[in-house]
């Protein structure tokens, strides 16, 4: 996958309802680290497969580091618009985990 394939994909999974980001992305695990949550996804766009992980506060729900790579490694901050990959996890986190703080009832 190339990085303008990866661009359009994060930009699809961005706005995918819950039952399109399961057909693309698997939770793997999702476990206690030393900064918060820790929760990685295994990626399927097409032919290409790669991986999400996203580490997010316990406390508030809010992302503190994010790295995807489906054949072009994207992390925030570093080769990817930091509200890219945001966007992705804010859209993401909620699904597969449902008692995220700060979510609405």
């Amino acid at each position: 996958m190339t990085r303008d394939e990866e661009t359009l994909f994060l930009r699809f999974l961005q706005e995918a309802d819950p039952a399109t980001l399961a057909d693309h992305l698997t939770l793997e695990k999702k476990e206690r680290v030393k900064t918060g949550l820790r929760f990685d996804f295994k990626v399927q766009a097409k032919q290409d497969s790669g991986y999400l992980w996203i580490i997010a506060d316990e406390g508030t729900g809010d992302i503190l580091t994010a790295e995807m790579d489906v054949g072009f490694p994207s992390m925030i901050g570093l080769n990817r618009s930091p509200l890219e990959l945001r966007i992705l996890c804010e859209h993401v986190l909620p699904v597969f985990w449902p008692e995220m703080p700060g979510q609405a009832d």
